[in-house]
């Protein structure tokens, strides 16, 4: 595959193959709220910040550094290892 991606570069550097970067989607809003528990934890002081993360991950499709960044942003703080 590497060699095949390599012979499809042009003389004048085009290169009609590209990768795209990986994007994440979840569409059941139990999951995401499942994830945001995990993330954050139950305590009613998170609840703005489970709400944002639960929001993000429900809407449009991301990257992990997106979500990496909205989490930082907003002040969202972990209680497990990223």
């Amino acid at each position: 595959m590497l060699k095949h991606f390599l012979l499809c570069i042009q003389a004048d550097g085009y290169e009609p193959l590209t990768v795209e970067a990986i994007v994440f989607t979840t569409e059941d809003f139990d999951t995401c709220q499942r994830i945001g528990a995990a993330v954050l934890g139950e305590a009613d002081g998170h609840r703005a910040q489970r709400e944002a993360l639960t929001g993000t991950l429900n809407s449009d499709p991301f990257r992990p550094g997106q979500l990496y960044l909205l989490m930082e942003q907003q002040g969202i703080e972990w209680i497990i290892s990223r």
